[in-house]
């Protein structure tokens, strides 16, 4: 059976629904299953079928992969993170470094790990003690530590004008392949956050034989942060 996503009339569709379904394409052409729906579909819904379209730079200014930047974003992320039930953390460096720094109009966010409320990681090797599944959950929970960094250091995520580039470290066996799909976990966290024109990005994933307090992955990024009169 074909997959579809679920959508109201397209006519009806808004920002937030055209965004959701972006995401839902970029998630079927990387290969993640699942159907998409929208948090406040009500009613009766329709099946709407897109066809795929793959992310390139655009010559148009405000399209994924643009130098140029928009002034506003077009919905409010911070909205749009409480409506996915994501709360964010208070960042603390675990060492001599500061977990976030500005230059310019980029934002430049350290290395988080999946650290839960109390502070702690479960240690782990991913394809020896932790599966992919796991791995992938901890990678998107990792994403949450990072958009916190991005609200202590900005006060809200509607600063972001654009997530330029993600990079990923994952304590693997040697023999381990699925980097790509367990580095989707914060991927795919950006662009539902972000919609994809603000949070289509580049990235790089390795896997290492070991990380910081034994944790299993550790993403840096930075941030194209909007310019003010």
């Amino acid at each position: 059976m074909e997959q579809v996503s679920v959508c109201s009339k397209p006519e009806e569709l808004n920002a937030f629904d055209l965004d959701l379904h972006g995401y839902s394409l970029l998630r079927r052409r990387l290969g993640t299953r699942g159907p998409i729906r929208h948090p406040a579909l009500t009613g009766d819904a329709t099946p709407c079928r897109i066809r795929p379209r793959i992310l390139r730079a655009s010559s148009d200014p405000s399209g994924p992969g643009s130098c140029e930047h928009p002034t506003m974003p077009e919905t409010n992320f911070d909205v749009r993170l409480r409506a996915l039930g994501l709360a964010l953390p208070t960042i603390e460096p675990k060492g001599s470094y500061v977990p976030g720094r500005i230059s310019g109009n980029l934002l430049h966010v350290s290395g988080q790990g999946p650290f839960g409320d109390d502070g702690t990681v479960a240690p782990g090797v991913v394809g020896h003690d932790v599966t992919v599944e796991r791995a992938t959950s901890l990678a998107r929970l990792t994403g949450v530590r990072l958009l916190g960094e991005v609200k202590n250091v900005c006060g809200s995520l509607n600063e972001v004008s654009a997530v330029v580039r993600l990079f990923g470290t994952i304590r693997s066996a040697p023999e381990f392949e699925d980097h790509v799909e367990v580095m989707n976990g914060c991927s795919e966290l950006m662009l539902e956050v972000f919609g994809e024109k603000v949070g289509a990005h580049a990235r790089m994933v390795v896997g290492v034989s070991s990380l910081p307090f034994g944790m299993p992955i550790e993403i840096s990024a930075i941030f194209r942060l909007r310019e003010h009169d």
